[in-house]
């Protein structure tokens, strides 16, 4: 039959399953799993068939369809429901997704997008009704502009100025660096870190999950911590 279809086949050694789907028009499920046949795209199937050869598979499922977006959707369906990339019983390494769905260049009816379409809860639909009806579209906007007005009268050019004087300020003179330098260190006497706390970050910050994972300071930047350092040892030894 020339059409079509999805189909689950076994690879009898290991009783592993592999399910997948041929959407060309003139697919003949005939010929699947065999010498002259088709014989899936995965690379994974195809190194098997080297080792174990063809008649180490079996046919167990074809479903035929009148579409290929159809055979598309039931594919990517099954593989969700069986969780097949999880599942140790498949040898799909993947449950379908928006690449996948559209392989071979088919376009999806606007039938099958609908029935992909995640529906809405009862909750969610409640909630959208309700906004709707409470909040009608020129008091929005009004609640939209007020705010934006809000905004704009203090984000301008001489407010960013006058904080950004203030900071220099602040962070420029000595006593002031020494206040917050205090105050922060008797946040954290009182405040101490736990070691649950210390032990988690260290795990987030080991191996290729730390910043600097296979990156090197330049030599300017190692001058600039050789004397911070330095500064830092002079300071606790007073």
């Amino acid at each position: 039959m020339k059409t079509p279809y999805f189909y689950i086949i076994r690879h009898i050694p290991s009783q592993k399953y592999y399910a997948g789907c041929k959407i060309n028009s003139l697919a003949d499920s005939s010929n699947l799993m065999t010498e002259k046949g088709y014989k899936t795209t995965s690379k994974i199937i195809k190194n098997i068939i080297k080792i174990d050869g063809l008649e180490s598979f079996d046919v167990l499922k074809i479903k035929h369809f009148n579409f290929a977006d159809e055979a598309l959707y039931y594919e990517s369906k099954f593989l969700r429901k069986v969780n097949a990339a999880e599942n140790p019983k498949f040898i799909n390494l993947h449950n379908g997704g928006k690449n996948f769905v559209n392989k071979g260049g088919y376009k999806l009816s606007d039938l099958t997008k609908n029935k992909m379409k995640k529906p809405k809860s009862e909750v969610t639909i409640e909630k959208q009704n309700k906004e709707k009806t409470s909040r009608p579209k020129e008091v929005y906007e009004k609640m939209v502009n007020t705010r934006k007005e809000r905004y704009d009268t203090w984000n301008n050019e001489a407010q960013r100025t006058a904080i950004s004087e203030a900071n220099k300020k602040r962070w420029n003179e000595e006593e002031n660096r020494k206040k917050h330098s205090d105050i922060m260190k008797d946040y954290y006497k009182n405040n101490p870190v736990s070691e649950e706390t210390k032990t988690k970050k260290k795990e987030t910050s080991k191996g290729d999950r730390n910043g600097m994972f296979g990156k090197i300071h330049n030599e300017s930047t190692r001058e600039k911590m050789k004397l911070a350092w330095e500064k830092r040892k002079q300071k606790n030894k007073l």
